[in-house]
């Protein structure tokens, strides 16, 4: 599938009366999103959900990954299960690498959240705090061949007594380009 992809490229750039050979061209290939759902627990108003680490590159097509010159988070989503009528929320998701930090927060009625629910889509019930840090951390982490592991975490709290049963789910979704000599 990638030869055919290529094919076509190389195709379409000879017809348009270009010398692709030995060119180089830079594609965004969309990354798995990293998705991590942390199980709350119940008795009380708060909670807070270890750092997992997530190594990048696991996410990428491994056929690209020796070709990867940088790449960025497109979108950071947060849902929560089950619904809830009548409890509000409020958190943060922090995202770590090296000595960067960036937090994403979201608040709103739990019922809300049931749905997925991202910074581009919703930005009144999910907001990144502190564009300069997120932009920091994602450039610390795309500036690395291989991609580093970055750490994710999640917390919050509730109007009402978390349950059991009750769960937040994180994701992250991201694009990292590559090269492609032809």
């Amino acid at each position: 599938m990638k030869h055919l992809g290529l094919l076509m490229l190389v195709s379409v750039v000879i017809l348009a009366g270009c010398d692709p050979f030995n060119e180089q061209f830079t594609l965004a290939l969309n990354m798995e999103p990293v998705t991590k759902t942390y199980g709350l627990n119940p008795g009380g108003t708060s909670f807070t959900n270890p750092a997992t680490p997530y190594n990048l590159n696991d996410y990428v097509d491994e056929a690209y990954l020796d070709d990867i010159t940088g790449g960025g988070i497109y979108d950071i989503g947060v849902r929560l299960s089950p619904a809830h009528t009548g409890r509000t929320v409020s958190g943060q998701v922090t995202l770590s690498y090296g000595g960067n930090t960036a937090t994403v927060s979201y608040s709103g009625s739990w019922d809300q959240l049931t749905t997925e629910r991202t910074v581009v889509r919703d930005p009144t019930l999910v907001t990144i705090d502190n564009p300069t840090a997120f932009n920091n951390l994602v450039n610390a982490v795309f500036s690395q061949n291989p991609l580093p592991t970055i750490t994710l975490s999640g917390s919050g709290s509730s109007s009402q007594t978390i349950t059991s049963g009750d769960s937040l789910t994180v994701s992250i979704y991201g694009q990292a380009a590559t090269a492609i000599t032809l």
